[in-house]
C-alpha cells in the first residue's frame, strides 16, 4: 500500500513540475512578440527568465495600499502629538484623496493630497473645510493670491515630506498672498507659505490663524493683519518659523498687527528685516493697534531695520524686534527678544530690540530682552514697564 502511494504522489509532483514550464514559456513567448509588434505590456513584467503577470485587480490592490499608506497620519503629522485632557490625541487618522490637478476653481470639502506640482490660473478658493497635505509639492499662482479662504470655512495645510519641499507660493509684490483669510480660519502644520505681498493675509473682515507648524519665509511681510475697528482678527503662534521676510515698502517683515490679537507662546520670528526711511514699522513685529503677548518659549531674534536716509526724519519709530504703536504688550515665562538690531541710525527715539508707544507693557516669570543694539526698550515719554509678580533669576 505504501508503495503504490509513493508511486502515485511521484507521478503527479512530476506532472505538476511539466507543466509551469510550459506555461511559462508560452506566456514569456506572447510578451515578447507584444513587445516586438509595440503592443501594451504594461499587465507583464519578466523578473530574470519568468515572467510575472500582474492582473488589473493586482494594479487596483496596489493603488489602494499606496493610498492607504498616505492616508495614515492625521492632518497635523505623521503622529498627532495634540492631546486632549485625557491624553489622548485630538486629530485621528484620516484617508486622504490623490490630486494631480484642481480643475475646478473651487474645492469640495475632503483631505487631499498632491502627487505633483500644481500651476494655478485663478486662486483656490474653498467651497468647505479643506486639509491639504502638499506632499512634497507646490501650488503656485503667479498673479495675487494663491488660496481664499472664504467666511465660515477652515482649511489646514501639512507637509509630509521629509526634505519639507512643500510650498505654497505667490511671489505677486503687488497682490501676491499665500493664503488669504475672510472671516475664516487656517490651520498651519507644516510646508512653507511664501507671498509677494504677506504669507498669510487676514483681510478686511478678519479671521484667526492658527500656526503649530511650518515656516513663511521669501514674503514681503510674513503675516499680514489688516487694520479693523472691529479688532476681530486673532494669529496663535505656538510653533513654526517666521524667517526672510520684508521689504522696502512692507511696514514689517515678520507680523504686522494692524489691530486684532496675536498670541505668541512658541516658535521663532527672527531673519525679518524693514527698510524705510521714516522706519516706523520694525523686522520682527510691529503692532499698529491691537494686543500682543509672547509666553512659553518665544523667540524673536536677529530681526533688523535700516533706515535709509537717517537725516531726513527727526522722530523715527521703530525697533529691529518688537515696535508696539498703540495697545498693550506682555512678556512672560521664558519668551525672549535678542540680537536684533538697527543700522544708520540717527535718533535715539528707536530701539534695536522693544519700542513701546502710546502702549502698556508688561513682563514676568524669566523673560529675556538683551543683546539688541541702539538699546533693548525704548519707551515713549510718561510710559513704563509693569513687574507682574516676580521676575526669575534669569530675567
Amino acid at each position: 500500500m505504501s508503495k503504490r502511494f509513493l508511486s502515485l504522489l511521484m507521478a503527479l509532483m512530476l506532472c505538476f513540475s511539466m507543466l509551469p514550464s510550459v506555461a511559462l514559456a508560452e506566456i514569456a513567448d506572447a510578451a515578447a512578440e507584444k513587445a516586438q509588434s509595440g503592443e501594451n505590456t504594461a499587465d507583464v513584467y519578466i523578473v530574470g527568465e519568468d515572467p510575472v503577470v500582474q492582473s488589473e485587480e493586482d494594479d487596483d490592490a496596489a493603488t489602494a495600499e499606496l493610498t492607504a499608506e498616505h492616508a495614515d497620519h492625521p492632518v497635523c503629522g505623521e503622529v498627532c502629538t495634540h492631546m486632549d485632557e485625557n491624553g489622548d490625541p485630538i486629530h485621528p487618522a484620516v484617508k486622504w484623496t490623490a490630486k494631480s490637478s484642481f480643475d475646478d476653481q473651487f474645492i469640495t470639502e475632503g483631505h487631499y493630497y498632491l502627487t505633483n506640482d500644481v500651476e494655478l490660473s485663478a486662486a483656490w478658493v474653498l467651497n468647505g473645510n479643506v486639509d491639504i497635505c502638499l506632499n512634497g509639492h507646490t501650488i503656485k499662482r503667479d498673479v495675487a493670491h494663491a488660496i481664499g479662504v472664504p467666511k465660515g470655512r477652515i482649511l489646514t495645510l501639512y507637509d509630509c515630506d521629509t526634505q519639507g519641499r512643500g510650498k505654497v507660493n505667490a511671489p505677486n509684490s503687488n497682490a501676491g498672498y499665500g493664503v488669504s483669510l475672510d472671516e475664516s480660519t487656517l490651520n498651519l502644520y507644516g510646508g512653507t507659505i511664501i507671498g509677494g505681498k504677506a504669507g498669510v493675509h487676514l483681510a478686511q473682515d478678519g479671521g484667526t490663524f492658527n500656526m503649530y507648524g511650518g515656516t513663511i519665509s521669501g514674503s514681503g511681510t510674513g503675516v499680514l493683519m489688516k487694520y479693523l475697528t472691529s479688532n476681530s482678527s486673532v494669529f496663535n503662534m505656538t510653533g513654526g518659523t517666521i524667517t526672510g521676510n520684508g521689504t522696502d515698502t512692507n511696514d514689517a517683515g515678520g507680523v504686522y498687527v494692524g489691530s486684532g490679537t496675536f498670541n505668541m507662546s512658541g516658535g521663532t520670528i527672527t531673519g525679518n528685516r524693514h527698510t524705510n526711511e521714516r522706519i516706523n514699522g520694525a523686522g520682527g513685529v510691529y503692532v499698529y493697534t491691537g494686543n500682543f503677548e509672547m509666553s512659553g518659549d518665544a523667540v524673536i531674534s536677529d530681526n533688523s531695520i535700516t533706515i535709509k536716509d537717517g537725516t531726513k526724519y527727526a522722530n523715527p519709530a521703530g525697533a529691529g524686534g518688537v515696535y508696539v504703536r498703540s495697545g498693550t504688550f506682555k512678556m512672560s515665562d521664558n519668551a525672549k527678544v535678542t540680537d536684533n538690531s538697527i543700522t544708520n541710525n540717527s535718533s535715539k527715539d528707536v530701539s534695536g530690540g522693544v519700542y513701546v508707544g502710546d502702549a502698556t507693557m508688561t513682563v514676568s516669570d524669566n523673560v529675556n530682552i538683551t543683546d539688541n543694539t541702539d538699546g533693548n526698550v525704548y519707551l515713549s515719554a510718561a510710559k513704563f514697564i509693569t513687574v507682574d509678580g516676580e521676575l526669575g533669576e534669569t530675567a
